[in-house]
């Protein structure tokens, strides 16, 4: 089977379009480690209108017969479109060549359905870990609480904080992932959650007084210094903060604890990625005045 893939490949490169082809097929041979896999495969193409003939379509839907004959875990393959000349991955158009477009995860105690253009972590049991971890200190501590999970994704905190008895709100940006965070709350008979889409500054203000906990997942480059500043004007209780970069963690611990009212109470690594340099980190704070 792998020497057809291998095939697949070889025959692709010699297409003008071959080699954008090409880095699609490492990205979704690579990157999913999860229980079911949808593949997807991402074009870049020189012009806008451009598109793909048949014979493109045609090839996904029988690669995905051939998989899935071997490795019933493959479910369906899928094509996203990136017209734009940048370094962005994943376009705004995704469509189903083959199969399903979404698969399913069994993720710290609830059901996440995951498309291929979902932000999700590829080392799923490292990512549990982490949320477990969350979820017993915080559970531990507070009981039973009101929190608010910010840059809450598709609620890969909030759902499993909601499933222990917390009442939980997610604050997240991207609508997408608010309406997939929703799909999976229903999914998984959670009506002690709420999602709200929008920026995480302005939504922090109106509902940090009603809240006794904070969960903070950010990107890379760390906590605004708009978001630490309604922090500390109305900190609560508990706050738990989920890093990808410890350098901009350290930098929003410094100022939460110095300038605001937090003791470091538990600070534990977690390693996404074996031989690399990043590594994740997961700070439990709690406030002492």
């Amino acid at each position: 089977a792998w020497a057809v893939v291998l095939g697949l490949g070889l025959l692709l490169m010699i297409w003008p379009w071959g080699r954008y082809l090409a880095m699609g097929l490492a990205w979704f041979l690579l990157g999913h480690s999860v229980e079911s896999t949808v593949l997807s495969l991402e074009l870049y193409f020189e012009h806008r209108n451009y598109f793909p003939g048949v014979g493109l379509l045609l090839l996904p839907g029988a690669l995905f017969m051939l998989l899935a004959n071997r490795w019933p875990q493959v479910k369906g393959v899928t094509l996203n479109l990136q017209p734009k000349r940048s370094n962005r991955v994943l376009g705004e158009s995704t469509k189903v060549l083959a199969g399903q477009a979404e698969i399913e995860e069994h993720f710290a105690g609830v059901t996440l359905m995951l498309g291929t253009t979902t932000f999700f972590q590829v080392n799923t049991p490292r990512a549990e870990a982490a949320v477990e971890t969350l979820c017993a200190w915080l559970t531990e501590c507070a009981g039973p609480s009101n929190v608010i999970d910010a840059y809450c994704g598709i609620g890969t905190i909030a759902l499993p904080l909601a499933s222990r008895g917390h009442r939980v709100l997610g604050l997240e940006l991207h609508q997408a992932s608010v309406d997939q965070a929703r799909h999976n709350a229903k999914r998984n008979q959670l009506d002690r959650v709420q999602f709200k889409a929008g920026d995480v500054k302005t939504l922090l203000a109106e509902a940090l007084p009603h809240h006794g906990a904070l969960v903070v997942d950010p990107p890379r480059k760390g906590l605004d210094q708009d978001v630490v500043d309604q922090i500390l004007h109305c900190p609560p209780q508990w706050l738990a903060y989920l890093s990808c970069d410890p350098a901009t963690l350290s930098r929003d611990l410094k100022r939460l604890s110095t300038e605001g009212p937090y003791s470091l109470d538990v600070l534990q690594p977690f390693d996404f990625f074996p031989q690399t340099t990043h590594l994740e980190c997961l700070a439990l704070l709690r406030r002492q005045t």
